[in-house]
């Protein structure tokens, strides 16, 4: 039975929902399709129950911070509480598949199902292997939720994709909030508003020097962690040993921003570039 109720209210899918969903991602895991997600079933009573203590999701949200940063508001300080409810991140996750799920000239193209469907408790304890932050909503919800906007530069590229960056910080367990200032202090364009050197490195021949991207600034910031606590080294400090042949356009770009006091998110103001 449908009911006049807006779209953009949270609800959570019942059992036979979540089997609808998760045999879609996992029927088309990594092919082409011309069957679009289930989207009929989001407000239909037989298959979800609204979720009536939480706002509203972002009606059209452009990017991933904006699709993170308002599913936070909705869930209004209560992340911690439904990390793992799967009926209410599968609903998200139906809610936006237009923006997460590849998808052109009505042709669908979902990438790993785990991109889509959140594991439980249970499965996250028995399987060391699945990497929960690579869910295309649950994981930049769940940066958002640690580091708000210092997070943004991680948070800027194509919805559909993980990111390089982001899959470094998160595999390496190194999303502190200066490295998250680091990087945007390095990477992110704040004129053009949009993140550089969000690539996978090409292999390297011995001798080469590195191309300067957010993966391999990862490696480097690994490197500093065993000297310093990366959740209380000052940022610069991070860049600090950065080669120029490797580096050069995004250390210019930090120099350009602290000049112009164009900082990230709570970092601390400074009088000298790095």
């Amino acid at each position: 039975m449908q009911r006049e109720i807006s779209p953009f209210q949270p609800r959570r899918m019942t059992g036979k929902a979540l089997e609808r969903f998760d045999h879609y991602f996992i029927e088309n895991e990594k092919k082409v399709t011309s069957a679009p997600p289930p989207f009929e079933i989001l407000l239909d009573d037989e298959w979800s129950v609204p979720a009536p203590e939480f706002g509203l999701l972002p009606e059209n949200p452009q990017s991933k911070i904006e699709l993170a940063k308002g599913i936070n508001e909705a869930l209004k300080g209560r992340f911690d509480e439904v990390m793992h409810d799967i009926g209410l991140w599968s609903w998200i996750t139906l809610r936006y598949a237009d923006k997460v799920v590849r998808n052109a000239g009505g042709k669908w193209a979902p990438s790993s199902d785990v991109n889509y469907r959140l594991a439980s408790e249970h499965e996250l304890y028995k399987d060391s292997g699945i990497h929960q932050y690579r869910h295309r909503v649950w994981g930049p919800a769940y940066l958002y939720h640690l580091h708000g906007e210092a997070s943004r530069a991680l948070l800027s590229n194509d919805m559909t994709k993980l990111g390089e960056g982001f899959d470094a910080v998160m595999w390496y367990n190194v999303a502190t909030r200066p490295v998250l200032q680091a990087i945007d202090l390095l990477f992110f364009d704040g004129e053009a508003g949009k993140v550089e050197g969000d690539f996978r490195p090409p292999a390297r021949r011995p001798g080469e020097f590195r191309k300067g991207s957010i993966r391999e600034f990862v490696e480097h910031v690994r490197q500093v962690g065993y000297a310093y606590s990366l959740h209380r080294v000052s940022p610069l400090k991070l860049i600090e040993g950065l080669s120029e042949q490797e580096f050069g356009p995004y250390l210019r770009n930090a120099r350009k921003r602290l000049a112009n006091g164009n900082l990230p998110e709570g970092m601390v103001p400074v009088e000298t570039a790095a």
